[in-house]
């Protein structure tokens, strides 16, 4: 009896210093990330106060992140527009046939100052032979300026604004310690694991569980539960018998695996089990083997969750939606029992009450934020009920309940093509540079940062609207440089044909029965060209596209036009080439009114000040300050969330540099 009682106070004895040990290890590690941490947070304060790195390696300044574009401020809340503030009590076509209302067009002169490319089929838009900048394009650069200039709304829903969902992140490695923290908070606990000697211990993992996701008959997704088993595989060893190892930031060593070729990222299938093999990195030393599946009880998958899983593009690894990745032939293998599925595939959960939160393949996979991109926009700027200036003029599906046009009106804006005048002077077509699509998982470039790190799960707002920075484009500078493959081409970046700087276009916009308020902000859009200059067409981050636009007002007197048919021997046209002005100074005594009554008076001018610093063509930031980032920069600016500076931020520091 002693002897048992003596064995059992050793063993408890043994397990309590096993979990003291792992403790330990489990603060060291702790505390390195925190000094490592300590490092970056003093280089976002060197970011914050503009200073620049010692580095000379370094192609970013330090903490402080670099791009071709960057935002014009939201106001925080919307502007309704004389039509929107109408409907509140009269119907719509009162409001068209009312008094005070214009006809007429605007002709505009576009001239390109950098390359610019309208592309079609690899060569500039010429249905008629002849280099033609569509009204379509037109149409939507000026609504997006009447956006910023009227304090629009901005809404998701139909993709009207911008593309609403969920993004996904997996921050487990992340030198970003509160991003890290709150992915560890979300996928990781303490689970209780058995050693070699059956001693229980409680380590940090991962609370997903195994599973086979399936689509069943009616295109519906489950997940049925299994059992996964952890299993090594073998270490490398270099020439000289040793292990291949190297030590990772956190001053830990971390061992080469022997990954059998060709199965990174793949599933293989037996009858017994499956087994999941992920990308081969430093450090990653196992596998999975799932089985014992339970096809009795299964959770059913959200059809949002399946859809914004899909549009995931960020995602490197293996797509468990992905056809390629259905393991069909598991329905017939003997674990299966008989059930059959067309889309079959192993994987990783975690669900609550029931029902799935997210999956993925790995144990450690992306998972989608809480809160969606439109949470991000202050509630005022997505009402359904404000008619803004866009909505008023460019036309609107649908507008609140009570209105005699609830299923939405016309537009009263039209663009015509703008059709090359000149010289067609057109480059010989080739290969651009290399884009970098959008990457809103970058949230220290799309949101608000105010002192600190804040992604979205956290309560900070949208940057604003995305514009691109003028550049100093040389006439070849947008070309590829390197050898292309042997086809010819660089894989997924065909040739386009851009017109040369100089090339003039001529276009009209035609417009009926609009307001001296909707006049004027039209007319105001068009005037941001005496100080600055616009973007068009693609290649918008190489420098491409920058255009400058004069335009020349002629209003129609529609009663003379159709009372009299001849004046002079010709045709009585009723057209009058009038002075702007006027109606500028309504839009603006309209916005002042408007924005001193919801109290965005500041905000409103900071806006009109953030998007002339955008537009400005004479006072363009420095090559450097407008690049792309690199994950191969000498400083991470990826890896480390350096964050993106504001535009007055970048005038401060370029002045700096003078």
């Amino acid at each position: 009896m002693a002897g048992s009682i003596a064995d059992a106070f050793k063993k408890t004895q043994y397990k309590e210093q096993a979990q003291k040990v792992a403790d330990e290890k489990h603060k060291e590690e702790q505390n390195k990330i925190k000094e490592h941490n300590s490092r970056l947070e003093k280089n976002n304060q060197n970011n914050r106060r503009g200073e620049y790195p010692t580095n000379n390696k370094s192609q970013n300044p330090l903490g402080v992140a670099t791009a071709p574009y960057n935002f014009v401020p939201l106001a925080g809340k919307a502007v309704s527009s004389p039509l929107g503030t109408y409907l509140e009590n009269g119907k719509y076509g009162d409001y068209i046939q009312s008094e005070g209302k214009f006809t007429g067009y605007i002709d505009i002169d576009i001239t390109t100052l950098t390359p610019t490319c309208i592309n079609w089929n690899s060569k500039f838009f010429a249905p008629n032979g002849n280099p033609t900048i569509p009204g379509s394009t037109l149409r939507g650069m000026i609504k997006n300026y009447l956006k910023i200039i009227s304090c629009g709304t901005m809404r998701a829903e139909g993709n009207e604004d911008l593309t609403d969902g969920h993004l996904y992140f997996r921050g487990l490695a992340s030198s970003c310690k509160p991003f890290s923290k709150y992915y560890a908070e979300k996928m990781t606990g303490k689970i209780k694991h058995t050693d070699a000697d059956g001693n229980e211990l409680y380590i940090n993992d991962s609370l997903a569980k195994a599973g086979f996701l399936a689509r069943l008959e009616d295109n519906s997704y489950m997940i049925f539960p299994a059992q996964s088993l952890k299993k090594p595989y073998r270490r490398e060893k270099d020439a000289n018998g040793e292990f291949v190892f190297k030590i990772d930031r956190l001053g830990h060593k971390k061992f080469k695996y022997l990954v059998p070729k060709g199965i990174e990222n793949s599933i293989i299938v037996s009858d017994e089990m499956v087994e999941c093999h992920t990308g081969q990195m430093f450090g990653k030393g196992h596998y999975y083997i799932f089985s014992n599946v339970d096809w009795n009880h299964g959770y059913p998958v959200d059809k949002k969750i399946i859809e914004e899983y899909r549009q995931d593009k960020q995602r490197k690894g293996l797509n468990l939606l992905d056809e390629k990745n259905s393991k069909i032939n598991i329905s017939n293998s003997s674990f299966a029992y008989g059930q059959h599925f067309n889309h079959l595939a192993p994987c990783f959960y975690l669900e609550k009450d029931g029902k799935v939160l997210h999956f993925g393949y790995g144990k450690y996979y992306r998972i989608p934020y809480e809160n969606a991109i439109s949470d991000h926009i202050p509630k005022d700027m997505r009402d359904k009920k404000i008619i803004d200036f866009a909505d008023a003029m460019f036309g609107c599906k649908e507008v609140a309940d009570g209105s005699d046009c609830k299923d939405g009106f016309a537009g009263r804006v039209f663009f015509e093509d703008a059709v090359c005048t000149g010289e067609r002077k057109l480059l010989d077509a080739a290969q651009p540079k290399v884009l970098m699509g959008p990457r809103p998982t970058s949230f220290q470039l799309y949101l608000e940062q105010n002192g600190g790190i804040a992604h979205w799960d956290n309560n900070t707002m949208l940057r604003g609207y995305k514009l691109y920075w003028h550049q100093d484009l040389s006439r070849d500078g947008w070309k590829l440089d390197g050898r292309p493959t042997k086809g010819g081409d660089f894989e997924g970046n065909a040739p386009i044909q851009p017109v040369e700087k100089g090339v003039k276009f001529s276009g009209r916009i035609r417009f009926e029965n609009l307001a001296k308020e909707e006049l004027g902000a039209l007319l105001k859009v068009l005037e941001l060209g005496k100080t600055g200059m616009f973007k068009v067409g693609m290649g918008k981050p190489l420098g491409m596209g920058s255009i400058e636009i004069s335009n020349k007002l002629h209003l129609i007197d529609v009663e003379q036009r159709y009372t009299q048919l001849f004046e002079d021997e010709k045709w009585k046209s009723g057209e009058i080439e009038t002075d702007s002005k006027e109606f500028l100074n309504f839009f603006s005594d309209y916005m002042q009114k408007a924005t001193k009554e919801q109290n965005i008076e500041k905000e409103y001018q900071h806006i009109l000040e953030v998007l002339e610093i955008m537009m400005n063509w004479d006072k363009k930031p420095s090559d450097t300050q407008v690049r792309y980032m690199s994950i191969e920069d000498d400083d991470k600016p990826f890896q480390n969330r350096f964050v993106l500076p504001t535009p007055e931020k970048i005038v401060e520091m370029q002045n700096k540099e003078k």
